[in-house]
This record gives C-alpha cells, sequence and structure tokens, in this order.
C-alpha cells in the first residue's frame, strides 16, 4: 500500500484514512492479532477476519477481493453469462 501511495503521494491520506495507519509496526500487529484475535464486529468494516490484522493486510485482501470480482465477471462475460 505504501509503495503504491508513495508513487501517488496524495492518495497517502486517502488510503490511511480507508485502511488504517500503515506505520503501526506489522510485527507488534501481527502478534497482537494471534493473541487476541478479531474485533468482535469485524464484518461491519473488513473484507475478512484477516484483514483486521494491519492495514497492509486489510489492503491486500480487499485488493485480492477485487480482483476475484473483476475474474468472475470477465469470465461470466466470456461464456456469454449476461448479468
Amino acid at each position: 500500500m505504501l509503495r503504491f501511495c508513495r508513487l501517488h503521494q496524495s492518495h497517502l491520506e486517502s488510503c490511511r484514512a480507508t485502511f488504517g495507519d500503515d506505520r503501526e509496526d506489522y510485527d507488534t500487529a501481527l502478534q497482537r492479532h494471534y493473541a487476541e484475535g478479531v474485533p468482535a464486529q469485524w464484518r461491519d468494516s473488513f473484507v475478512s477476519a484477516y484483514a483486521t490484522t494491519h492495514p497492509w493486510e486489510d489492503f491486500a485482501e480487499s485488493f485480492a477481493h477485487y480482483l476475484h470480482v473483476v475474474d468472475t465477471l470477465e469470465t461470466a462475460n466470456a461464456f456469454g453469462i449476461c448479468i
């Protein structure tokens, strides 16, 4: 996420507002995730339970889901399935 935003500095604050502050120590966040588990209401704000781990994981999980949706729609289109 940060590398993308470095290329597009104007997007950095928007990314942090959406996914969280990527400057948080990843190892600390990972240890907290495994020690405390996921927040009770994680489904209200995250695409997966693992996305709650750290802003990098939130971005990665969200982008992966986006790619799955696009791939599914392209596959449907290739087989002539109209949605």
